[in-house]
């Protein structure tokens, strides 16, 4: 194989990667678009229902180490980029309002 057919062979493959990449990327999110579209139309009571009947496929324990809830100091994460706290609490309000149905 010469330099010229392998640097074909590469470019084919990573055009191949990233029209995958892209394809996939679609895929989710119009996957979270129902998701949440399902969401809103079951209302609270439905997402209440939903997790009340999942409830007993969930694990009962977690790691305290890697729990985001409790008393327990989470594991030291790398640090990063976040945003200020004015700002972290608006795109949280934003957020939740979206996926409880609330205004947008």
């Amino acid at each position: 194989m010469t330099v010229l057919e392998y640097s074909f062979c590469t470019l084919q493959y990573e055009t191949h990667r990233q029209l995958l990449l892209l394809y996939f990327q679609q895929i989710r999110e119009a996957a979270q678009a129902l998701l949440l579209a399902e969401l809103q139309r079951i209302g609270p009571e439905g997402r209440k229902q939903v997790v009340d009947s999942w409830a007993p496929y969930l694990p009962t324990y977690v790691d305290p180490a890697v729990s985001l809830i409790g008393d327990n100091q989470p594991a030291k994460l790398a640090p990063t980029t976040t945003l200020p706290p004015e700002l972290y609490d608006d795109a949280k309000d934003e957020d939740e309002d979206v996926m409880l149905g609330g205004s947008e």
